[in-house]
């Protein structure tokens, strides 16, 4: 079993205990779960809400582990929900023990404060900037959470991230809010993907399970103190994207508490379709805004974009096939990144995940069905010319490539070395990373 204790306010940070016995305890690191929401004054929310950030947490790992999960109170309403999200976690992760899932405790009809408007989880990516443009009059608060894409060592980064997201129309028009919790290092992700990686089909743990649940249970202290009604969480992918994936509208739309509702928002664009369809007429009309894309380190100038790696380049393309020069969205890819990037993919040095096959054939599609003023610029010409006729099917996938995230020694060898170098520095840490490929 997992116990979940009561939460505990200092100010506007939560602090709750978890304890977990037996095998499951390994997967813990720590026993507290925290999230502080920057001086917000949580002394009027009910503590069955306080309880939903760090559920969202564990929950997860209580549907892999097949655990109960014991708890002295919790909003009713999202105790359902968590049941519900057990089924269909089930069904998209045979392997996982979820019927032997139960959430035990006090189920409290909390109060319910909504007035009107919403709020969204931010990132300041395509997805994200769609879903407020789409809703920027319903939306009051813009969500943003250190911990889950920026390391919580990362200061310098996060800061790159909070001076870029202030910047232009889109979203200098509403409140923004900050969340900064231990979620992805309160649990042993390590281990995690060890024990639970071949059945998440070689996808990490954060993508695969935890990302959805975990970000928008955090938002749950902040709609109940703002009074809002509903919460948008951008979609990732659309309806032709079949892999199982930790924020899905059969996901997301099941979560709520004391009356909010959230909103798996986009599902029915793909992120070519985002791009073209929402974010380049917002750019053509006048508005300002700064894509927040790869958040790779050590980039140097001051765009929060490298402007060279898969994701930039991904990025780059799309907004080119559309007519928009990247640079104008914060993203500082040029005609020489474009070649670079046609040599790794023509000599087989990369690998792509089954999500960047999906996202590459989006753009992929619209290079060969539409005719952009893009296509008569000759700095993008022929590299919109190849981009049509590669075959992105053919670049192996990570577990084909190196074979450690389903089997083999070299599977071993990331794990533990994952544990050997947790004491030390996160630089270093991420140094060897990089040199391990990890």
């Amino acid at each position: 079993m997992i116990t979940v204790g009561a939460p505990r306010v200092t100010g506007g940070k939560i602090e709750v205990p978890i304890a977990a016995a037996g095998s499951t305890r390994r997967y813990f690191r720590h026993r507290v779960f925290w999230a502080d929401f920057a001086g917000m004054s949580l002394d009027d929310v009910d503590p069955a809400i306080l309880v939903i950030p760090a559920l969202g947490t564990v929950l997860p790992v209580a549907w892999a582990a097949g655990e109960a999960v014991q708890v002295e109170g919790v909003d009713a309403e999202y105790a359902e929900a968590a049941e519900e999200l057990g089924h269909v976690i089930g069904a998209m992760y045979p392997q996982f023990a979820t019927d032997e899932f139960h959430l035990n405790g006090e189920r409290i009809q909390a109060a319910a404060q909504h007035h009107s408007g919403a709020l969204q989880l931010y990132s300041g990516g395509v997805d994200s900037a769609t879903t407020l443009i789409r809703h920027k009059e319903e939306m009051r608060e813009l969500v943003s959470v250190w911990g889950a894409d920026v390391d919580l060592q990362n200061k310098a980064l996060w800061q790159q991230l909070q001076t870029l997201m202030s910047v232009g129309t889109l979203t200098s028009a509403h409140e923004r809010v900050v969340v900064k919790s231990n979620l992805r290092t309160v649990i042993d992700v390590t281990r995690l993907n060890y024990h639970f990686g071949k059945s998440m089909n070689g996808i990490d743990w954060w993508p695969a399970i935890h990302h959805g649940i975990g970000l928008i249970s955090l938002t749950a202290p902040i709609a109940s103190a703002k009074g809002r009604k509903t919460v948008y969480v951008a979609s990732s992918h659309s309806a032709e994207f079949n892999t199982p994936w930790g924020s899905a509208p059969s996901l997301d739309n099941l979560i709520r508490w004391a009356g909010t509702r959230v909103v798996h928002d986009g599902y029915e664009y793909n992120r070519q379709a985002k791009v073209q369809r929402v974010i380049t007429p917002w750019i053509t009309a006048g508005g300002k805004i700064k894509l927040a894309v790869c958040y790779k380190a050590s980039r140097g100038g001051d765009s929060l974009n490298c402007g060279h790696c898969e994701k930039c380049i991904r990025t780059a393309s799309a907004l080119i096939v559309s007519g928009i020069n990247p640079a104008s969205a914060g993203v500082p890819t040029t005609s020489l990144d474009l070649e670079q990037w046609q040599r790794q993919l023509n000599t087989d040095s990369l690998t792509f995940t089954p999500n960047e096959v999906y996202q590459w054939k989006a753009i992929q599609d619209e290079v060969r069905t539409t005719r952009t003023p893009a296509r008569q610029d000759s700095e993008y010409e022929s590299y919109l010319e190849w981009l049509a006729d590669f075959d992105f099917t053919s670049v192996p996938s990570p577990a084909h490539r190196q074979g450690f995230l389903i089997t083999g020694g070299r599977r071993r060898l990331s794990y533990l070395a994952e544990l050997g170098f947790r004491p030390l520095p996160f630089r270093l840490q991420q140094f060897i990373r990089r040199r391990l490929q990890l």
